[in-house]
């Protein structure tokens, strides 16, 4: 019985995974037509390291500012 309570999981999963994919392919402009059936056009192969920046919010702000002088004239919002 607990392997069937899990099932709706299991699709809730798969479909989170497909539309992740779809999402990726369409940012990446990829071709997204129906003819080419329910998998999108991606192959997805490897890894992607991950590798956290330790900075806090107020530096990530400052850093923004330097870099993108647009933000600076951005309106406040508080």
């Amino acid at each position: 019985m607990a392997l069937y309570n899990q099932i709706p999981q299991l699709i809730l999963a798969r479909n989170n995974y497909r539309i992740a994919q779809l999402t990726l392919a369409k940012t990446l402009g990829l071709d997204l037509t129906p003819l080419r059936g329910v998998q999108p056009p991606l192959e997805v192969r490897g890894e992607m390291p991950y590798n956290p920046r330790d900075i806090s919010l107020v530096q990530a702000i400052e850093v923004a500012k330097e870099r993108r002088p647009f933000l600076k004239q951005a309106p406040r919002q508080r």
